[in-house]
């Protein structure tokens, strides 16, 4: 997915405005949730996200050109790939 289509998505599902995050190869966000929805464009490197649900937990992995979408309230983990990750990042 380009900047432009994911800027695009963002109005159509009614995100706010995003904000580019780089972090650090291997980065790792512990269990957690958030009050808002993400959806995240992967702009360089890649992330991994596992999210749990009631059938377990699901591992996505995310390479540039490619977004993941977390809704409010999931527990998750982060972690950034072997050479880092940049993203764009938009709440709703």
């Amino acid at each position: 997915m380009t900047e432009d289509d994911y800027r695009a998505d963002l109005a159509k599902k009614e995100y706010r405005e995003p904000a580019s995050k780089t972090w650090e190869a291997d980065r790792f966000n512990d269990s957690h949730t958030h009050d808002y929805a993400l959806y995240l464009l992967i702009t360089e490197g890649e992330m991994t996200l596992e999210v749990e649900g009631s059938d377990g937990v699901e591992t996505t992995k995310c390479a540039s050109g490619e977004t993941i979408e977390v809704p409010a309230h999931v527990v998750h983990t982060e972690r950034a790939g072997i050479e880092g990750v940049t993203f764009w990042v938009a709440r709703k």
